[in-house]
């Protein structure tokens, strides 16, 4: 497998390398932290596989890189929110929050070429109908404050809390700790 990396941390660029070596055997990977690089890349060498990060910066937009892709080359693209503004022209899109397992899971799939807009784990209908107010009230629960704690935060009653913690579970379908915990990590609220 040939894989271009367009990404700015080096960090994150490096523990990418290794799940997609966990994954597959690769002839090469080439790597770019911006999007001048990744072009120049693009009109070198060949690829199957090209995973850029949203945010990547550079003069040349996403969706230029993306249309000097061959066609044959599975373009997926890292974005930090949940909805990717740029996601035209991809044929997959990873939510770079989610847990280590989805994205092993996510990366698999996508090698073995399935198109993805968004992974199956990450949106449901129900998180886009938190209000802000039961966004801070989640976060301030995941972070450990109390029902008090985050009622003298907020400045609202602790029965207010309690019946936007109340909501919240229930449109998110939480019913223990863990689950409160896993969908914060897959929102990007830890």
């Amino acid at each position: 497998m040939k894989v271009l990396i367009g990404m700015e941390h080096e960090l994150t660029t490096y523990g990418l390398i290794q799940l997609i070596k966990d994954l597959r055997p690769v002839e090469y990977i080439v790597t770019a932290k911006n999007g001048e690089e990744v072009l120049k890349n693009l009109r070198r060498y060949s690829f199957d596989l090209l995973i850029i990060q949203e945010a990547l910066p550079g003069a040349i937009s996403i969706k230029s890189l993306l249309n000097s892709v061959e066609e044959k080359t599975i373009t997926t693209l890292i974005c930090d929110d949940p909805v990717c503004e740029n996601s035209a022209g991809a044929d997959a899109v990873i939510f770079e929050k989610l847990p280590l397992d989805d994205w092993m899971k996510n990366l698999d799939r996508i090698i073995r070429g399935e198109k993805m807009q968004q992974s199956p784990s990450l949106i449901n209908e129900e998180t886009e109908t938190l209000t802000r107010r039961e966004e801070e009230v989640y976060r301030l629960k995941i972070q450990g404050y109390s029902v008090r704690e985050s009622a003298g935060f907020l400045n609202i009653s602790e029965k207010t809390i309690e019946n936007h913690r109340r909501n919240i579970a229930k449109k998110l379908q939480l019913h223990s700790k863990r689950d409160w915990i896993e969908k914060g990590k897959i929102l990007g609220f830890l």
